[in-house]
């Protein structure tokens, strides 16, 4: 007869998500994960097979946590954009220093063909959203007319990473504010 399972799954997951966030998933260890979790090493591959499963269960979980589409948001293209920064430059200090699940992924995983190929997709919807933000904002008059929406997507991630990766580093608000109007002055937005 089958044992029943005496955990939850989702807390599991939330749990494991916050220790690949804090560590990465190379410096996240067994240890680490089953003190989590909660779970001892035999019941966490019984769950999850593996810890490359698990952390792509974590991914979707921060995914679906943290990705708001325009579409539906209601905004409009330079609201939803300018929401989208401010809530990078507005982040709380212990988010700021874990920086983003997804780009701090993709910068570890980057050579490795197992993930790299799925993270490569995710950032590609980020940068599609993006892109279909600034999109509606020119069909709309919102933007500029001369705004190349593919290029302005390309620089809007960047400037996501920029400010990630520089918060990461303690760079303080008014460092990452001047970084973000650099490039959000092109759509009129300004922190």
């Amino acid at each position: 007869m089958a044992r029943t399972k005496e955990f939850d799954t989702d807390k599991a997951i939330d749990q494991a998500l916050e220790v690949f966030w804090q560590h990465g998933y190379h410096k996240a260890s067994l240890a680490q994960l089953t003190e989590a979790t909660g779970l001892h090493k035999g019941s966490l591959y019984g769950a999850f097979k593996s810890k490359d499963h698990l952390f792509q269960l974590c991914l979707d979980r921060y995914i679906s946590m943290t990705s708001q589409a325009f579409s539906p948001s209601g905004l409009s293209a330079r609201e939803y954009i300018a929401k989208f920064f401010e809530q990078k430059l507005n982040c709380s200090s212990s988010r700021k220093k874990k920086g983003c699940l997804l780009m701090n992924s993709s910068l570890e995983l980057a050579g490795e063909n197992k993930d790299a190929k799925r993270l490569s997709a995710m950032l590609a919807g980020v940068e599609a959203n993006l892109r279909s933000a600034v999109e509606t904002g020119v069909e709309s008059g919102e933007i500029a007319k001369s705004v190349d929406s593919e290029k302005m997507a390309q620089r809007l991630l960047a400037l996501a990473f920029t400010i990630e990766e520089m918060g990461k580093l303690g760079k303080d608000k008014d460092f990452l504010v001047n970084i973000a109007n650099g490039t959000l002055k092109e759509l009129k937005i300004e922190y």
